[in-house]
């Protein structure tokens, strides 16, 4: 839907001389700003996905050296369900109704690794910067989540 101004901006000529300025409801830039910030979220939680290809690519992500197969299998395994969960938040852009349970389980996700980073403590630098992207990631979700208790309420 489009609500309609009467302003002497470039657009359709009005018979009164006024250009008309089509300008979208707000709930549609909202509903963009949800998809946007999905999107961003979707990115960074399917990101790490790449770890699936190699045992290298998640010793050098995460600045560890990996020990033996066990810890690999399980550091690849992790990066398998980051694409799941990356991948549901994408889904979720197309299906509206997906929308919270994809930010709950991308929210549990992200505040779980926190928590965690925040228990153990003495983590590397390549760590700090994956917590730190994580923050982002959160920020994003709890800008998704008022968007969306906003539009609700309309």
């Amino acid at each position: 839907r489009l609500q309609t101004l009467a302003g002497r901006r470039a657009g359709l000529n009005s018979p009164m001389g006024y250009d008309l300025v089509i300008y979208p409801e707000p709930e549609t830039m909202t509903v963009k700003a949800i998809n946007t910030l999905l999107f961003l979220v979707g990115l960074i939680n399917f990101l790490p996905v790449l770890g699936v290809l190699s045992g290298g690519r998640l010793a050098q992500a995460y600045g560890i050296d990996l020990p033996g197969p066990d810890l690999e299998i399980l550091l690849r395994h992790r990066a398998l369900l980051f694409g799941i969960v990356g991948g549901f938040v994408f889904y979720a852009l197309f299906v509206p109704t997906m929308q919270w349970p994809a930010m709950v389980m991308a929210g549990i996700s992200k505040v779980g690794f926190l928590v965690f980073m925040l228990q153990v403590g003495d983590y590397n630098a390549s760590l700090h910067r994956v917590m730190l992207v994580d923050i982002a990631g959160i920020v994003l979700l709890l800008a998704a989540v008022v968007l969306k208790l906003l539009a609700s309420r309309a």
